[in-house]
């Protein structure tokens, strides 16, 4: 047990340096969609060829279950969409409760769960879903990434309320995807996914860059291994999270330790890298959300 641990404080250095990356990234070198999509798209595509790596590695793609392929598709077409309202959330707020907040979308798949796949709640979950409520309510009114102590704007709300939609979705097709194969084909499924949302981020960066005139970076040596490193920080934290649901550890002790750690880690850099202010209300709202996701996750 105390392996599974270690490798899930590894998966969670891995997030969070993915995490860094698109915030830096967003910091220098982004100019405006061309470029965000741009980043997505190399980031993206490093991630899924490790994963393919790794899937061969494993034995190498065998004939797709349609689940697999159909899944991985729409799992794609979701995850790019969710990188994107993520970043500009945490352009436009607190970068550390806009991870919270990303944490907490795992109450989707619990309530999917709840309401088609005739799962129910226990009294300690439906406390975890009322805990996130005021965890949002508080950190609404947390200071922005310039420090200043002032309500968070309504488009960074805007922002958090559908990059929260777009996790939920993603935890789900990802809770869903083994219900219908029996668990098989895992790696094929992230390889096609994240290979999916890298190619429509290409099309997207090329739209806005042909069609709509906006700048793309050129690719010099700081804005490669800036990719580079977000790539491998999200395959790496993937994959180490399957090793270790594969060896049988329990969700409920999984997911708490993992986004529970990842928001302290966040915190630590949003606070001492990027100068966010945290509040007592910060600390109130991250201090209930953490809470919140143990809670859920029983």
């Amino acid at each position: 047990m105390a392996l599974h641990y270690l490798w899930l404080f590894i998966a969670v250095i891995c997030f969070s340096v993915q995490l860094t990356a698109v915030k830096e990234y967003n910091h220098r070198f982004s100019k405006g969609k061309a470029t965000l999509f741009q980043f997505q798209a190399l980031h993206l595509y490093v991630a899924s060829g490790l994963t393919l790596i790794v899937c061969l590695a494993g034995g190498g793609f065998g004939p797709l279950l349609p689940a697999t392929l159909w899944y991985g598709l729409l799992f794609g077409a979701v995850f790019i969409w969710f990188f994107f309202f993520y970043t500009m959330a945490i352009d436009t707020g607190p970068m550390s409760f806009t991870t919270l907040c990303n944490s907490s979308a795992n109450i989707f798949p619990v309530l999917i769960g709840l309401l088609f796949w005739g799962e129910t709640l226990s009294p300690l979950q439906y406390c975890g879903i009322a805990l996130v409520l005021v965890m949002f309510y508080l950190g609404s009114g947390i200071g922005t990434n310039t420090g200043e102590n002032r309500k968070a704007s309504g488009r960074w709300l805007i922002y958090v309320a559908l990059m929260m939609a777009c996790s939920g979705t993603l935890m789900t097709l990802t809770k869903l995807h083994p219900m219908l194969t029996g668990g098989l084909q895992v790696p094929e499924f992230y390889t096609i996914g994240l290979g999916t949302a890298a190619t429509i981020a290409l099309i997207l960066s090329l739209i806005f860059h042909k069609g709509k005139g906006e700048a793309v970076n050129r690719l010099g040596p700081r804005l490669v291994g800036t990719c580079a490193i977000a790539g491998v920080g999200t395959c790496a934290g993937n994959q180490l999270m399957g090793l270790v649901a594969s060896q049988g550890v329990n969700a409920s002790i999984m997911f708490p330790f993992v986004n529970g750690a990842q928001v302290v880690f966040i915190t630590l850099i949003s606070t001492l890298v990027y100068r966010e202010r945290l509040t007592r209300r910060t600390l109130i709202a991250l201090g209930i959300g953490i809470v919140a996701l143990v809670l859920i996750s029983v």
